[in-house]
């Protein structure tokens, strides 16, 4: 409450955002966690609520007659054009969000003050919603090829994986600590999705600490195990998700990627996505466009273009294809991995799971492979990339974001095969930022332990469970030939031709739907 300046402010005007001559007229409040909006209209009772943490940005423009205009953006892509109407209350609001919004400590996120008034136990059953075990159990796991493994019991071999990870059972613990001596950040290969079917895996590391020579034996014995847990297949992919170029430039920095001389019975494969600063800025010129008042199509369909986003998505999902063709048409294993092992890694993972796997295109299976994947070890920098905090600009990136425009997009063209429907990825999107649940709080496993999630915050998955109900996908059939086996989307861009039906555009589930 210390940091609001201006905590009621009378007269304020919400406008529409299609057409600006409409607008509410109400009173504005600061709370310590939210701006609320109360309309006064007579006889009417709205309002409009906005979690600080949602807040992305503010733009305050200069002062007319009308009063002073302050223009929030939110991480959720809501947009609200308030006209306040004094300068001054206008800059005490203006500066009140700015540091509501930006929080410089954890104690200061939403999730520690939420209290929706359940016990202890029922905070407890919450967070056991979601058993990462069982999951791994529906794999056939562990097994006589994959063994859990507790070498990095106490973090000191990866700080940012967890304490219990899959590897192949002949991976001795050497092998293991050595491998990770090799890798960015110590992040070994280790198991990311498993097919009892017929033994393929993808596995995700970090990239090699390679250079132009160097090499490590324990590393290439790891590969070697990765590659004997699949009895049906003599050799495996090595996918590499950056564009060979930046992966050249890593390798003069000391690292870089695998040498197909030194790993017996590998292939190399880049696939070409862009790092977080392409993404990040690709998505705001997105916006930008989206933003636009009253743009004609032509200049929607051409900002769109420009912007780039569309040709990401197909990235991402181009990368998993390939994967999850190649574990379930070929049964090869593949071993994925980016700079880090973080963003790109976590995106390309995810989308061949759910390709792969029908039980990911349900509604608690896209919540347990969220979890491992995004969450729990897979991407250390989710505080920095959500924006969660007062950082470094540069570290933000959709990453999230652009998994879950893969998700919608082959929902597109999957109608029935998928048992959720877009106000499930809607709200999981939104609740990713709000901070208002501990799930997407801290940077890896260890950090959320000592933070005390658990104990101090509530958990996002057992809500969305409970209000099922609005998230269920009407068209949604378990016996339908779109919800069996392995999804083999089509990434082409719409072909407008004579022979297409309906004016050009090809029927659904031929080619991808490439919507925002």
């Amino acid at each position: 409450m210390e940091h609001i300046r201006l905590p009621k402010v009378e007269s304020v005007r919400l406008l529409d955002r299609v057409s600006p001559r409409r607008s509410r007229v109400g009173t504005l409040y600061l709370t310590a966690t939210h701006t609320i909006f109360v309309e006064n209209e007579a006889g009417v009772r709205s309002e409009t609520w906005v979690l600080h943490s949602l807040v992305c940005s503010m733009e305050k423009q200069a002062a007319s007659a009308s009063g002073c205009p302050l223009i929030i953006h939110c991480k959720n892509f809501q947009v609200l054009h308030f006209v306040i109407p004094r300068e001054r209350e206008c800059h005490d609001v203006h500066l009140s969000l700015q540091r509501l919004s930006q929080p410089e400590t954890y104690e200061e996120l939403y999730c520690f003050s939420f209290n929706p008034n359940v016990d202890d136990e029922e905070r407890r059953q919450e967070w056991d919603f979601l058993d990462l075990k069982a999951d791994y159990r529906r794999m056939g796991l562990p097994n006589s090829l994959w063994k859990l493994s507790t070498v990095n019991q106490h973090y000191k071999v990866s700080d940012t994986y967890p304490a219990d990870l899959f590897v192949p059972e002949s991976a001795t613990p050497p092998v293991i600590v050595g491998s990770s001596k090799f890798r960015s950040r110590g992040r070994f290969p280790t198991l990311s999705y498993y097919s009892k079917e017929n033994h393929a895996a993808i596995c995700r590391s970090s990239q090699p600490l390679s250079g132009f020579s160097a090499r490590c034996l324990e590393d290439e014995q790891m590969l070697e195990a990765i590659l004997r847990s699949n009895p049906r297949s003599d050799f495996m992919y090595v996918v590499d998700t950056r564009p060979k170029l930046n992966a050249i430039a890593n390798r003069a920095a000391g690292k870089g990627y695998e040498n197909e001389d030194n790993y017996s019975n590998i292939k190399f494969q880049f696939i070409g996505i862009e790092n977080i600063h392409v993404m990040r800025n690709s998505q705001q010129k997105m916006l930008e466009v989206c933003e636009l008042r009253s743009p004609s199509m032509s200049d929607f369909l051409e900002g769109l273009e420009s912007s780039g986003w569309l040709k990401h998505i197909k990235a991402v999902l181009d990368a998993g294809i390939f994967i999850a063709k190649a574990v379930a048409e070929e049964g090869v294993s593949v071993l994925v991995h980016c700079s880090d092992g973080w963003d790109r890694t976590a995106q390309v993972c995810s989308v061949a799971s759910v390709l792969l796997d029908p039980y990911y295109r349900t509604l608690r299976g896209l919540m347990v492979r969220i979890k491992p994947l995004h969450v729990t070890n897979h991407c250390p920098h989710l505080l920095l990339r959500c924006n969660h905090q007062v950082g470094d600009p540069k570290e933000v990136s959709p990453i999230i974001d652009q998994f879950l425009e893969c998700v919608w997009q082959l929902m597109e063209q999957y109608p029935c095969a998928f048992e959720f429907n877009e106000r499930f990825l809607i709200t999981i999107h939104s609740h990713i930022y709000s901070c208002q649940y501990g799930n997407f709080i801290g940077n890896n496993q260890r950090e959320r332990i000592e933070l005390g999630l658990r104990e101090r915050s509530h958990s996002l998955w057992s809500y969305l469970w409970t209000n099922q109900a609005d998230y269920m996908n009407p068209l949604y059939r378990p016996d339908h030939s779109q919800a069996q086996g392995l999804l083999r989307p089509s990434t082409a861009p719409y072909c407008c031709s004579d022979s297409a039906p309906f004016g050009g555009v090809h029927p659904r589930g031929e080619v991808l739907c490439i919507q925002w």
